[in-house]
């Protein structure tokens, strides 16, 4: 069993459907979205929210819509174009025992 922050928000989470999986040749895994469908899932709610209650990093929750295990990302970083405009958001597992590397997120 995996202790998680006190303070971690994990709600709402993302399924996993919204989600496209990209396996490496190496076995790591790689999610991707786009921000409209994210937004489309949940309208009333940002996108890129704080996932902590008492700290202001940034993050979703991706929900396996397979076994229901909800895992956290955080915001690593950012890509932007020579326009200085956001092309997409890059996240990492909060925990250890996340099987995906990273989360991208297209701003489209």
């Amino acid at each position: 069993m995996t202790k998680t922050h006190p303070s971690l928000l994990t709600n709402p989470a993302y399924s996993s459907k919204l989600f496209e999986t990209h396996k490496k040749d190496d076995g790591s895994i790689t999610m991707s979205s786009e921000m409209s469908m994210l937004h489309h899932a949940s309208p009333k709610e940002p996108v890129l929210r704080r996932i902590y209650n008492d700290a202001c990093d940034i993050g979703l929750a991706i929900q396996s819509h397979r076994t229901g295990v909800i895992h956290v990302f955080v915001r690593a970083s950012l890509t932007i174009n020579a326009d200085a405009k956001i092309e997409s958001w890059i996240f990492k597992p909060v925990t250890a025992n996340c099987p995906v590397e990273q989360v991208i997120v297209f701003n489209d």
